[in-house]
């Protein structure tokens, strides 16, 4: 019984992952091929049972930008809030999250926990404690690069 919740917990993480990322896309207008840039947003993932519990992750960051048409891969690189950039890294299509023409590169921050069977009364405070953690990680995780490949 508690494989079948983790699983189902699991994989509702990963759509309510892609559905709570919800960063605007700088260039949401166009579907120019090149580099652009968006925003990391701190998201932490909060799923209702169906006996009105609530199981809630640690969360990570989350930018979302809308696909380009014909592009198979992105390059991406981080952005810190002093400008400084990470190494450059690739992911095709099947390695991001999708919700329509939106796609998502989530970072998950440490090793993720879980708080399971939150009630109603305490899962703003839940979500609120993961949300302070992840703050200090904020300036690390400020925007991404996206290059089209």
């Amino acid at each position: 019984m508690y494989v079948i919740n983790i699983l189902k917990i699991l994989l509702v993480l990963i759509l309510f992952a892609g559905i709570q990322a919800c960063g605007t896309d700088s260039n949401a207008g166009d579907d120019e091929l090149g580099t652009f840039e968006v925003p990391f947003e701190i998201y932490v993932p909060a799923t209702q049972m169906d006996d009105g519990s609530w199981h809630i992750s640690s969360g990570g960051f989350a930018a979302t930008f809308k696909a380009r048409e014909n592009v198979q891969s992105y390059e991406f690189r981080v952005v810190r809030e002093n400008g400084t950039k990470g190494d450059a890294f690739t992911r095709n299509l099947n390695q991001l999250q999708q919700d329509g023409d939106q796609l998502s590169l989530v970072v998950m921050i440490g090793t993720p926990t879980f708080y399971f069977g939150a009630t109603n009364a305490n899962k703003d405070q839940v979500i609120e404690d993961y949300r302070q953690k992840l703050i200090q990680h904020q300036q690390a995780y400020h925007k991404l690069e996206v290059t089209t490949l």
